[in-house]
């Protein structure tokens, strides 16, 4: 079987590290390919070097010679399976998968819910879903999404792994010396809740004055989260660090590690957490009650409540036997159940069952 996996690019983001995981731990009797959109972003540097990739030197301007360029890339290595990700790699990718002979389309759904899903682009690449195969959803909260979506074909839940040897020490850089709350996401929109998560550290640092707050990621609102922090009168307890290699040491780190977000379909970060045995709280959208058991592995709150998130954070800091107890089950869990073994596992039967099926 020959796989080629096609993804925008491979920046700093959760369906870029689950692309990368999967080709670094392959399968010996599973051969691999990566298109990308744009080669480009630090994840590249994780490819192993027996696996090929391409690049379509996409542009706006230049879509109809990258999906030539796209023809002409899977005639000549002839995948069994195209596995797409993210919206415009799998929009391009239905779009010429049958011109260039391609036996089997799957794609990975990695958000049940966005706010762009009512621009054209979102529209167009959802009237497209029906030409896949085969959908791999990363949470049960995404399987209902697609079915509501309207997607009709098979769908396989197989939930995000991370390998035991991803757990990273804490970082010894000189800035990060000090006791921290973390959280990881990407500032381009509204998606990670980070304007919640600086109203609730306010109310945090009342009580924990020489707590920080480190904020790893980058994007259009970090001006105005910054802004936001100053206005707080947080100063310099808080920290955006912009996209961080070494995220993994950053936060083997961490007091407490809290995600905000409006909306996720399943959460990579917080397995990734689990994995460094750090401490868990976040809020209960979508997928990530899926993960995180309230009071077992993590703490949840609801989204847009500040309040609420600063209680739950406090609880954490104030009671080191709670902390060392969800941290620990949080490991356990995740050891258990999230591994990358599992992961391959579930797509591989999966490719096989679509591979398989009778298709019109």
């Amino acid at each position: 079987m020959h796989v080629c996996h096609l993804i925008n690019t491979m920046s700093l983001g959760g369906a870029e590290a689950r692309v990368a995981s999967a080709l670094t731990h392959l399968r010996g009797e599973v051969r691999a390919s990566l298109v990308c959109l744009r080669r480009e972003g630090p994840l590249l540097s994780s490819i192993p070097s027996h696996i090929r990739v391409f690049d379509l030197a996409y542009t706006v301007k230049e879509t109809v010679a990258a999906r030539r360029r796209l023809v002409a890339i899977l005639e000549e290595i002839r995948p069994t399976v195209l596995h797409t990700h993210l919206v415009q790699a799998s929009l391009m990718g239905r779009a010429v998968a049958k011109e260039a002979g391609v036996p089997r389309i799957v794609s990975t759904q990695h958000n049940a819910w966005h706010p762009k899903d009512q621009s054209q682009l979102y529209r167009a690449e959802r009237a497209s879903w029906n030409l896949s195969h085969g959908f791999v959803a990363l949470s049960e909260s995404i399987r209902s999404y697609l079915r509501r979506g309207g997607y009709v074909g098979p769908i396989q839940v197989c939930r995000t792994g991370v390998d035991a040897s991803e757990a990273a020490p804490a970082s010894e850089t000189g800035t990060l010396r000090r006791p921290y709350l973390l959280s990881i996401g990407h500032l381009r929109d509204r998606h990670k809740g980070h304007d919640i998560l600086l109203r609730a550290f306010s109310r945090v640092h009342i009580d924990y004055p020489a707590l920080h707050l480190y904020i790893i990621g980058e994007g259009a609102m970090r001006r105005e989260l910054e802004s936001l922090a100053q206005r707080l009168g947080l100063g310099d307890s808080v920290k955006f660090l912009g996209e961080r290699i070494d995220a993994q040491a950053v936060m083997a780190g961490a007091k407490v590690f809290v995600l905000a977000s409006r909306w996720e379909g399943f959460g990579r970060v917080i397995i990734e957490a689990l994995n460094a045995r750090v401490p868990v709280v976040a809020t209960e959208v979508e997928g990530i009650p899926e993960i995180i058991s309230d009071g077992v592995t993590g703490l949840l709150t609801p989204a847009e409540d500040h309040q609420r998130l600063a209680e739950r954070i406090v609880q954490i800091l104030s009671d080191s036997p709670l902390a060392d107890r969800l941290a620990a089950a949080g490991l356990n869990m995740v050891r258990r159940r999230f591994t990358v073994s599992a992961m391959l596992a579930c797509e591989f039967s999966f490719y096989s069952r679509v591979l398989h099926q009778r298709h019109a």
